[in-house]
């Protein structure tokens, strides 16, 4: 006994018959804007989508300052598959190092200014950056790019083993750990400044070090970059670093390096998007994204400076704003295209304001690249049903079952991919979790409903339990339970006697 779609109450029925919708508009005054975003979006070369994007509305930038700050998103000349390639090679030593010699030379031309930063940052804490410049060293041992990259990969190695938190948060093994690697890396670094003192990736990574473990060896780091390109974004951002309160600086410091920047920015526009760093500083230290608003605000509209943006966005998201979140987060990822955790939040400000096929553009690959976020795979597999993509939804609502306060929802969007067509209905899927929600939730009518009609889809005698507690429990305000309730009278089927609910077995 089957009685045919209106077995299918509630979310099942509604969306198993919904056409895809129109999200709504945003704001009328950001529709120009998000307009302009959606058409930079699709460009696939990253400085070119970048550029089309428009700036922060009300922004106070410095002429050139946005454009500038788009040619950090370039990809790297060399890729590490590259190097690794070259390496294997006969001449692939002498290649790579008259190719760096190249980008120092041409280090001073605006377009080529710090591309060597993007090469060598390539070597970080991962497994395959260390062996490739295992590689690296043991065919080229006086070469200095060859002992930068395997100094920046102990470098990063020790970073990662510090963690994140503040000091007194951090083990002692944490720390010891740290030092030796910083340990290893200290003398590499230096051997290659000295072989090549305008390797600036070099200064930058001891200077780095210094920070954490020596401020003789911050200072000295630090002027010898600065004597080496005074005008290197990435030199200025250690500098502006080195001068928060949190390193031993101070708000004065930090307005000094300020200075500087507004000085010789016209030289590089590049440095202006560190003008976000002091108006947003004391904002970052609190312990609410919704209190430090103001702050996060002032400084992104000071300079395009991706970190305070992105903080402006969770200050937003947290007020419950995600339109005007949606702004910063998009402005944060034009500078921060790779960035995931930022990426991941804009698709879940997007599912929020059910603009779907946009978010899961987003939402993919922050999953992909996150898998313990169980929030994140909870708004990737929600948005993939609300696409009607059922069986891609699949593996993330599973995921995102192991969240404590997601996972009722989770599993009945999960069953909903099993129940909403004729031949999942009969599937042990479509059992399995249907049992599960009654079981959870005895008295919710519209679980019932669902039970019934799988056990009916599947000539399975327990229909008539789950008809009856069905009838018990329907919503009366749900007209579409309410027909199906009508229905089953109809023919005979009698309500469960209240507290006679079985827990559902598969």
């Amino acid at each position: 006994m089957l009685l045919g779609l209106l077995a299918l109450p509630g979310l099942a029925q509604a969306q198993a018959q919904a056409q895809p919708r129109t999200p709504p508009a945003p704001p009328e005054a950001l529709i120009a804007y998000f307009a302009q975003v959606r058409q930079a979006e699709v460009i696939q070369d990253p400085e070119q989508r970048c550029l089309a994007y428009p700036d922060l509305p009300d922004n106070a930038w410095p002429a050139g300052a946005a454009q500038s700050r788009c040619l950090t998103v370039r990809a790297p000349v060399l890729p590490l598959a590259e190097i690794e390639s070259r390496l294997a090679t006969a001449d692939g030593g002498a290649w790579l190092e008259q190719r760096l010699d190249e980008m120092l030379d041409a280090n001073d031309e605006p377009r080529e200014r710090d591309r060597i930063f993007a090469v060598l940052n390539l070597f970080d804490a991962s497994e395959r950056a260390g062996s490739v410049a295992t590689l690296w060293l043991r065919q080229m041992p006086q070469s200095p790019f060859a002992l930068t990259a395997m100094g920046k990969h102990r470098a990063a190695q020790g970073w990662a083993s510090r963690g994140t938190q503040y000091v007194y948060k951090t083990s002692d093994a944490q720390l010891q750990r740290m030092r030796q690697l910083f340990a290893g890396a200290a003398p590499l670094l230096s051997d290659a400044l000295e072989r090549e003192p305008r390797l600036t990736p070099a200064c930058v990574a001891l200077a780095e070090i210094g920070r954490q473990s020596s401020d003789t060896l911050q200072r000295s780091a630090l002027e010898q970059c600065l004597q080496a390109d005074p005008l290197s974004y990435y030199v200025v951002w250690e500098w502006m670093n080195s001068a928060t309160p949190k390193w031993g600086g101070s708000m004065e410091a930090m307005d000094m390096v300020a200075a500087y920047i507004r000085q010789r920015g016209p030289e590089n526009p590049t440095l202006y998007s560190l003008l976000s760093q002091p108006p947003g500083y004391e904002a970052s230290l609190m312990d609410k994204y919704a209190d430090g608003q103001e702050g996060f605000v002032a400084a992104s509209r000071a300079g395009p400076g991706a970190y305070m943006m992105s903080k402006a966005g969770y200050a937003y998201w947290a007020k419950d704003d995600p339109w005007m979140a949606l702004v910063y987060w998009s402005q944060a990822m034009r500078f921060w295209p790779d960035d995931m955790e930022v990426r991941g939040m804009r698709g879940r400000a997007l599912h929020h304001v059910r603009d779907y096929a946009w978010a899961v553009k987003d939402l993919l690959p922050a999953a992909a690249a996150d898998g313990s976020d169980l929030e994140l795979q909870y708004a990737t597999g929600s948005t993939l049903l609300e696409l009607r993509r059922f069986e891609e939804s699949r593996p993330y609502l599973l995921r995102a079952q192991k969240q404590p306060g997601r996972q009722l929802a989770a599993l009945e969007r999960y069953c909903f991919t099993w129940i909403n067509y004729w031949e999942g209905l009969k599937t042990k899927q479509a059992r399995d979790c249907t049992a599960a929600l009654v079981s959870q939730v005895p008295t919710h009518g519209e679980y019932w409903g669902w039970r019934y009609t799988t056990l009916s889809a599947s000539r399975d005698e327990r229909w008539v339990e789950a008809a009856g507690q069905f009838l018990l429990y329907a919503n009366p305000r749900d007209p579409r339970q309410q027909a199906l309730k009508k229905d089953l009278l109809a023919s005979g089927v009698q309500p469960a006697k209240s507290g006679s609910g079985k827990r559902g077995n598969p």
